[in-house]
């Protein structure tokens, strides 16, 4: 509820249910917990419940969770079902080498502008395909990229069905391309994992219909 800034939410097991309601600043309130099998007229039945509570959340705002500074606040993610951190990120303009560098991770080994590693400080990545708005297609969606807290569009690949070749093959087109990122292609942001899929992050650019 926090997560999403829902102000209802519904919690269920295999015997009953609990309905809850939020207020900000860390304020959460249930009901008892209501049988599964419970009969009107004792009390209204879970059918009656999930409506009711269906419409409260239908009119109710959108309520984010604000510290005492009124700051927004953002709780990590704990599940390993849900998005983890990339695992590698390119480097910008490597100091060692001034304006070159090398790409060691794949076979290509003209010179670069910026270099392939692994992160010493992985990224978090938000994931929410479930958002109609983060959809941009089969394959991309819009990321939310901590602790820069900035939206990249993701590209992925089902791991499951797919080897990690195949987005590999595709950072290799983007390094290539560096003369002409920010100008004809995105700027490319990073590669790893994302839960069970390849991931290929480039820079989100917004594009001005007339």
């Amino acid at each position: 509820m926090v997560r999403n800034a829902k102000q209802y939410g519904i919690l269920t097991t295999l015997n009953g249910w609990v309905f809850l309601y939020r207020q900000n600043r860390g304020k959460l309130f249930m009901s008892h917990f209501i049988p599964c099998d419970v009969a009107a007229p004792a009390q209204p039945t879970v059918r009656q419940g999930i409506y009711y509570i269906s419409a409260l959340a239908v009119y109710a705002p959108s309520l984010p969770e604000t510290d005492s500074h009124g700051n927004p606040v953002r709780i990590p993610l704990s599940d390993g079902k849900h998005p983890s951190p990339t695992t590698v990120l390119p480097l910008s303009e490597n100091p060692s080498t001034g304006a070159g560098g090398r790409v060691t991770r794949s076979g290509w080994n003209q010179d670069a502008h910026y270099v392939m590693k692994v992160d010493p400080e992985p990224r978090e990545i938000v994931f929410e395909p479930w958002i109609a708005g983060n959809k941009l297609g089969q394959k991309a969606f819009l990321v939310r990229l901590f602790p820069a807290n900035t939206t990249v569009v993701a590209k992925v690949w089902d791991a499951w069905k797919n080897p990690s070749a195949d987005r590999d093959n595709e950072v290799d087109v983007y390094l290539k391309l560096q003369s002409l990122w920010g100008k004809q292609v995105p700027k490319l942001v990073g590669s790893g994992n994302i839960d069970f899929l390849w991931a290929l992050l480039i820079e989100r650019i917004e594009v001005c219909l007339p």
